[in-house]
C-alpha cells in the first residue's frame, strides 16, 4: 500500500492568497512530500468552483513530475466526460515519460450537474461517455492506429505517439462503487477501482471478475481518508476544524444536488482532525473495515484553506508518527 496527499489547490475568499503564489507554494510541498518518505502525491479535478479548485490536471502533474524523483504521481479522479480520449492519451502519456513511469490513472464518471451544464455535455449520458473515453484511451495506450466510430467519437486513423513509459500503460483505476461502475472496474481495469465498495459490491467485484476470466486477485482499491495531524485532538481541531467544515459543506451541498445525502454523518466523524495517536487509532480502523486489498491510501490533508505551514506541519507529523504505524 502506497500512502499519500492530495493537492488540490483550492484557494477559498476567506483564506484567499495569490494565485500564482498558491500554485508555487503547493509545488513546494509536494517536494517536501517525496522528500518525506511518503509513497505518492494525488491529484484531482473539479470545474467551476468559486474557490478554483484545480480545472486541469495533466498541466500539474507534468509540474509535480520535474520537482520530484520517487513518489507516484495519481489521479483520483479525471473526469472522463470533460476529456476527448486521444487528448487524454497523449497528455498521460507524456506526463508518464516525463516523470519516469511514475503515473497512477484514475477515472471516474463525474456527478456535479453544474459541471455538465457549463460544458454541455447531458449529465444522463455520464455513464456510456465514461465507458467509450476509457476504452478508446486504452486502444490509443496500446495501439499504433486507432479507428473507431462510436456514439460520441469518432476517429479515423489516429496514431498517438508517443506511447506511456510504462507498459502497457499507467496502472489504472476506475472511479464508482456502484454496480455498474465494478461491471466497467472488472472489465477495463481488471478490477482496480477508486473507491471502497461494501463487503456485498466487493462480492460482486470478485464474480464479475471470474465471469470474465479474469484473476480476482487483481482487485484492488484507492482509499481516501481526510485527516489533519496536530500535536493533540484539542489543537488539531482548533487549528484545522473550520477548515474541515468548509469542506464538509461544501462536498454535502454537492452531493445533495443529485439526491444523494452520503455525508449526513458530522463533521468530525468524516475528518480525522487530531492528535498522532488517535490518527493512528483511526486510520488503522477505516482500513480494517476494507473488504480488499487496499492499493493507495489517499490523505486529503490540505483542507481548504489551511495555511502552508500548517499543511506541512501535518504532513511532518503524519511521516514520522503516523507511516510507521501503517507501514
Amino acid at each position: 500500500m502506497l500512502v499519500g496527499p492530495y493537492l488540490r489547490f483550492r484557494n477559498p475568499a476567506q483564506w484567499a492568497r495569490d494565485p500564482a503564489e498558491h500554485y508555487a507554494r503547493n509545488l513546494d510541498i509536494a517536494a517536501l512530500v517525496d522528500e518525506l518518505g511518503y509513497g505518492s502525491v494525488w491529484l484531482t479535478e473539479h470545474h467551476f468552483v468559486d474557490d478554483a479548485y484545480t480545472p486541469s490536471t495533466m498541466p500539474v502533474a507534468a509540474a509535480i513530475a520535474a520537482r520530484t524523483r520517487r513518489v507516484r504521481i495519481g489521479t483520483n479522479v479525471l473526469l472522463a466526460p470533460f476529456h476527448h480520449p486521444v487528448r487524454l492519451a497523449e497528455d498521460t502519456s507524456v506526463v508518464d515519460l516525463l516523470s519516469g513511469g511514475r503515473l497512477v490513472v484514475g477515472i471516474g464518471s463525474g456527478y456535479r450537474p453544474q459541471e455538465f451544464a457549463g460544458y454541455g455535455i447531458d449529465r444522463r449520458h455520464r455513464g456510456d461517455l465514461t465507458d467509450e473515453v476509457v476504452e478508446v484511451l486504452l486502444r490509443c495506450w496500446t495501439e499504433d492506429r486507432v479507428n473507431h466510430e462510436g456514439r460520441f467519437f469518432q476517429l479515423h486513423d489516429a496514431a498517438v505517439t508517443p506511447k506511456p513509459l510504462q507498459r502497457p500503460y499507467p496502472p489504472l483505476y476506475l472511479g464508482g462503487v456502484n454496480p455498474r461502475a465494478l461491471r466497467r472496474a472488472a472489465r477495463l481495469s481488471d478490477g482496480r477501482v477508486a473507491g471502497v465498495p461494501s463487503a456485498e459490491l466487493h462480492r460482486l467485484l470478485v464474480q464479475e471478475m471470474a465471469a470474465t476470466g479474469r484473476d480476482p486477485a487483481a482487485i484492488g482499491y484507492i482509499h481516501l481518508l481526510w485527516v489533519y495531524v496536530g500535536e493533540d485532538d484539542d489543537s488539531a481541531w482548533r487549528e484545522a476544524g473550520v477548515h474541515a467544515e468548509y469542506e464538509h459543506m461544501h462536498y454535502r451541498r454537492w452531493w445533495a444536488e443529485v439526491g444523494r445525502d452520503v455525508m449526513r454523518a458530522p463533521t468530525r466523524q468524516h475528518y480525522i482532525i487530531a492528535g498522532p495517536q488517535t490518527v493512528v487509532r483511526r486510520v488503522t480502523e477505516s482500513l480494517a473495515r476494507a473488504p480488499g486489498r487496499i492499493d493507495h491510501l489517499v490523505l486529503g490533508m490540505d483542507l481548504a484553506g489551511l495555511s502552508p505551514s500548517l499543511l506541512e506541519a501535518s504532513l511532518r507529523r503524519f511521516a514520522s508518527e503516523v507511516l510507521p504505524h501503517l507501514r
